[in-house]
């Protein structure tokens, strides 16, 4: 049985080494998604309730689940079957080490996969200068942060075998937004980033305004190499500020059918949208 469960997780993981490891992991986020998961795989059914919390809560357990959710799915989606029109659909996943996307994105990868559909997930591999997962609360700490987002989704994506496109190449030069488009989306981050309902003209702001912008023009590369690739649907979250406006813009333009989310007014329910955040 320990046997099956150590092959088990070595299975997913083995391509790792296709994607780039992260830049500055600090141990302990290194521990926590590749060492904790594996222990909580072994103990969790042997220990249970016993099982020292670590093993039980966290970015581990998530990363532990996956087979059982997989199975789960699988076995609810078999009366269904497959589809007669199997589908490219590529998510914008983006920040990997966001809970609620991932979790969202996660269970509606495993329902399309069962379905006959072939998913892919973009993920931010260390490549955006400015994004939500770097606050204006936290500057201090940007580089273990950026380096554990990447780690984190790194993990979940493999462990719940859903194939990875790199967001560093997945860049290419085409189309153009308006600029006073592109300006409404910097600002839109900055309000979030800086959290208030007027900007001032200081030099914090204008420097991250210039890093809002790389950022911004970093999202709109991706648009353009997602129009190249024709894929039949891309599935993004809300597809507000640099992260993914840029991007849904392009895709618009070029009529890719772009569906968003986000969180519902009801507790425990998420709003989809075609076209619009």
């Amino acid at each position: 049985m320990l046997l099956k469960r150590l092959e088990l997780l070595r299975s997913m993981n083995a391509s790792h080494n296709e994607l780039r490891k992260p830049h500055n992991l600090r141990t302990r986020d290194a521990v926590r998604h590749s060492l904790l998961p594996i222990l909580g795989q072994i103990f969790n059914p042997i220990l249970g309730a016993a099982c020292p919390r670590l093993l039980r809560e966290g970015d581990a357990r998530l990363i532990q689940q996956a087979p059982q959710v997989i199975n789960a799915v699988n076995k609810s989606m078999k009366s269904i079957g497959k589809t007669s029109n199997p589908l490219d659909v590529i998510f914008l996943t983006m920040i990997g080490g966001h809970r609620y996307i991932f979790a969202t994105e996660v269970l509606l990868s495993l329902i399309l996969q069962a379905r006959g559909h072939r998913v892919r997930h973009v993920v931010c591999d260390q490549h955006l200068p400015s994004c939500e997962s770097k606050k204006s609360t936290n500057t201090d700490n940007w580089d273990a942060t950026c380096s554990s987002c990447w780690s984190l989704g790194r993990h979940i994506q493999e462990s719940f075998h859903l194939p990875v496109l790199p967001f560093s190449s997945s860049q290419s030069q085409g189309a153009d937004l308006p600029s006073d488009m592109i300006s409404e989306i910097v600002e839109a981050s900055l309000l979030k980033f800086f959290m208030v309902g007027q900007l001032d003209d200081s030099s914090s702001v204008q420097a991250r305004r210039e890093s809002y912008r790389e950022a911004a023009s970093k999202s709109l590369a991706l648009g353009n190499y997602l129009v190249e690739h024709k894929p039949d649907r891309v599935i993004m979250s809300h597809g507000i500020y640099t992260t993914w406006g840029p991007a849904r813009e392009v895709l618009n333009a070029a009529n890719v059918p772009v569906l968003t989310y986000g969180k519902g007014k009801k507790r425990s329910t998420i709003k989809f949208n075609w076209k619009t955040s």
